[in-house]
């Protein structure tokens, strides 16, 4: 994978530095992806948080499609839009 698929940067020789940050997100999506589990990245605008992802992603399986769904928060929602709540099963 090149560095221009990911983040639109075109820069030549570029490569990703792995930080403490990349190493718990690629032992947290290791752990939801074995459990068949979903979970929630989340900071700032420009943290890393779409390049963590493919990178850890593309890393566990290297020749599949990467697919994200993002869904839109409570500011986003249209009035009348159902929320969309987990609520445990009992004995679970």
């Amino acid at each position: 994978m090149t560095a221009a698929t990911y983040q639109y940067v075109d820069l030549p020789d570029a490569s990703v530095v792995t930080t403490r940050a990349l190493l718990t997100a690629r032992e947290n999506i290791t752990d939801t992806v074995a459990a068949r589990a979903m979970m929630c990245i989340h900071g700032g605008a420009g943290f890393g948080k779409t390049l963590a992802v493919n990178i850890c992603l593309r890393a566990l399986e290297p020749g599949e499609d990467v697919r994200r769904d993002h869904l839109p928060g409570p500011a986003h929602r249209p009035r009348g839009a159902p929320r969309m709540v987990h609520r445990p099963r009992p004995g679970r």
